[in-house]
């Protein structure tokens, strides 16, 4: 029941990071653009990560980990410990993969808007035409 929800967000964030891969590659864009890609790639790896290993938030008696789809909820008991509750294999590495997706998909959300703006500053009409 979970693969629900953690497939098309994982797809999303697939599509997302191999449709700026693609869009480099189309516009020729030079060595600075790629550097830039890969250390934005490498930023949301780091962020991915610390969303899915570090990142928890505290709840009404309870802490919930990881983000943007949760990897472990915990509820405090009447004695003052943690109850933390279990997710199956595969729900848990699939959730693990999707975080860290997402993370390398939300560090590249930069890069693409600069792009964004780069090409179509051009198509202004107050923008001065280049001289040749």
């Amino acid at each position: 029941m979970g693969l629900i929800v953690i497939l098309p967000l994982a797809a999303l964030a697939i599509f997302g990071i191999v449709s700026i891969h693609q869009w480099l590659r189309r516009g020729n864009y030079d060595a600075i653009w790629w550097r830039a890609f890969r250390i934005s790639a490498c930023c949301g790896l780091v962020l991915g990560l610390w969303f899915t290993l570090f990142l928890q938030y505290k709840v009404p008696n309870g802490r919930i980990s990881g983000f943007p789809i949760p990897l472990r909820f915990s509820q405090k008991q009447t004695d003052d410990t943690w109850k933390e509750s279990s997710v199956p294999a595969a729900i848990h590495y699939a959730v693990l993969i999707t975080d860290i997706l997402c993370g390398v998909a939300i560090g590249l959300v930069p890069l693409r808007v600069a792009g964004f703006l780069k090409e179509n500053r051009k198509q202004h009409p107050h923008y001065p035409p280049p001289n040749p």
